[in-house]
């Protein structure tokens, strides 16, 4: 919606004294050109007998009689006569087409005129009349005091109050409006600066999860293992020791069936200390977290849990490989005296990184997949709304 710019309210008050019958001749002008517009849009037969002429009460219009001789009679030398007229375009953007339009308008206005000249409203008596002049629609009023003695020009603080008060009556509306559209453009502006801020935030988290989950990075130090832990785990790595090939890469693909298995059994040995217990349980339940994204089957949350532990039980037991191929070497610095509990703590502390690592990842992967999960369904939703819009339109 906009307004032209230029003269969108005019407003004219011209000071009159001593002119009873002239201001009668005016009232019949006034009541004459609106009679006519009655009559031409068919007005006549809804008000039999108008003339065109209102005032401050809605429900009593005057007659023409009647209000040539309020004007002549009146006691008050003192009168104004004005003309509020609009724009016909701005008129039919802003709503007033309609003589009804226009006599709520001039109430108001009348009202504003009383606050402007500072008399109380029951203190002025008034006739006006509307005009559907093709360009520029009107209304003239002829407005008096009654009983009350003051001059007749109007002071330029109070035309310029009475002008402010016929804008904002006239433009009440049309403001609110503006106001309104103002309100809901801020509030998507700032709806779509708190989803770029939003976006932003959630990038910079998948960027931060896909990293985690690529490469996690924990802040966890191992627990402390204790001496009988130590010296069964080291009697476990001798016996793996003396299974193991004498040469070759040392890793489990590469491994004997009969080492793979029984490295295995060390590294389920290793993973149900209670020492790892906490991390171990925390990585099955982000397992079983990221399954149920995807499926609520117990079988297959089961299923992921076990190729999850089953990669981890591997990894430590790429360890333990690495570890008895030390002992194997028969190296004294690492079996002689308090150097004996060297190997295995530091088995202990390796399996419990991994399970660590792999404990973040799973939380990271857990994390991404439900942020994935969500995207996809708010776009599916986005979709099936357009869909349902393009349906309903294609009905209309």
């Amino acid at each position: 919606m906009k307004l032209n710019h230029k003269s969108t309210i005019f407003t004219k008050v011209k000071f009159n004294i001593n002119y009873n019958a002239k201001d009668g001749g005016h009232v019949r002008y006034i009541a004459s050109r609106a009679e006519k517009d009655i009559q031409h849009i068919g007005y006549m037969g809804d008000r039999p007998r108008s003339t065109g002429l209102f005032g401050p009460e809605p429900d009593r219009l005057p007659s023409l009689k009647e209000g040539i001789k309020l004007a002549r009679e009146k006691d008050n030398r003192v009168s104004w006569r004005l003309i509020i007229s609009l724009r016909e375009d701005d008129a039919k953007l802003m709503g007033y087409t309609e003589r009804k339009d226009w006599e709520d308008l001039t109430r108001r206005c009348m009202s504003r005129f009383s606050r402007a000249v500072g008399i109380e409203e029951d203190k002025l008596k008034w006739l006006a009349a509307f005009h559907r002049e093709p360009g520029h629609p009107h209304a003239h009023v002829l407005v008096w005091p009654e009983g009350v003695r003051r001059r007749g020009n109007l002071s330029a603080k109070e035309m310029k109050e009475f002008r402010r008060g016929i804008a904002q009556e006239v433009l009440g509306e049309y403001r609110r409006e503006l106001a309104i559209q103002k309100t809901a453009a801020r509030n998507a502006m700032l709806d779509t600066v708190k989803e770029a801020v939003q976006d932003i935030g959630k990038l910079e988290k998948r960027m931060e999860l896909e990293m985690q989950a690529e490469d996690p990075i924990g802040e966890s130090f191992p627990p402390r293992f204790y001496k009988d832990d130590l010296d069964e785990l080291h009697k476990k790595l001798t016996y793996l020791a003396e299974k193991m090939p004498g040469r070759g890469r040392v890793a489990l693909k590469y491994m004997p069936q009969e080492v793979k298995e029984e490295v295995r059994r060390i590294a389920d040995f290793v993973l149900q200390k209670k020492q790892m217990e906490k991390p171990l349980k925390e990585m099955e339940d982000n397992v079983r977290k990221m399954a149920r994204i995807y499926t609520y089957s117990k079988e297959r949350g089961d299923e992921a849990w076990q190729k999850a532990y089953d990669d981890v039980r591997d990894r430590v037991a790429n360890i333990l490989l690495r570890e008895a191929a030390g002992i194997q070497q028969q190296n004294t610095k690492f079996i002689a005296g308090a150097d004996k509990e060297k190997i295995p703590r530091s088995t202990y502390r390796a399996a419990f990184r991994v399970i660590e690592k792999e404990r973040l990842r799973a939380e990271a992967q857990a994390e991404l997949a439900s942020m994935r999960a969500e995207e996809k369904a708010r776009r599916q939703e986005e979709i099936r709304r357009k869909r349902d819009m393009g349906i309903e339109e294609e009905r209309l």
